[in-house]
């Protein structure tokens, strides 16, 4: 069932309602007069966006890193064959354990166009979440 939130469709979709909800509540605001500032309110849907596009971007990412480390461990473990403990293959593996997390880190952090638009998201829903009433209330 969680499997439909990790698909690009459902982040571009996702993220273009929660847009698209946004502009509507900075109109409402504009021409109808309220105390409630809607606009203000979708900058914490505006986060949940570009929360939700990392989401995305690493659930895609990671399956990669991880089919790239079992190919450089090359065959299968001794023990999972049978012929016992090897304690060098052990150290090998736990090397290859704790470098993995900076490779990942090396990869999610290459600025690609989908993870910087989520982190614009996050700053500008931050934005409009903080400060979002503001303009509304020179106008009243």
């Amino acid at each position: 069932m969680f499997q439909v939130f990790k698909t690009e469709w459902f982040s571009i979709l996702f993220s273009l309602t929660i847009i698209s909800i946004s502009i509507a509540s900075a109109g409402y605001d504009l021409y109808s007069p309220n105390e409630t500032y809607w606009f203000q309110r979708s900058g914490a849907l505006v986060v949940l966006a570009g929360v939700e596009l990392q989401y995305s971007a690493i659930t895609a990412l990671w399956p990669k890193n991880l089919e790239r480390v079992a190919e450089s461990s090359g065959q299968t473990s001794p023990m999972v064959a049978g012929l016992g403990f090897d304690i060098r293959g052990l150290a090998e593996g736990s090397e290859r354990t704790r470098t993995f997390a900076p490779r990942f880190h090396d990869t999610v952090s290459r600025g690609r166009c989908k993870e910087t638009f989520a982190v614009g998201l996050i700053v500008v829903g931050t934005m409009i979440w903080g400060y979002g009433d503001l303009s509304f209330k020179s106008w009243s």
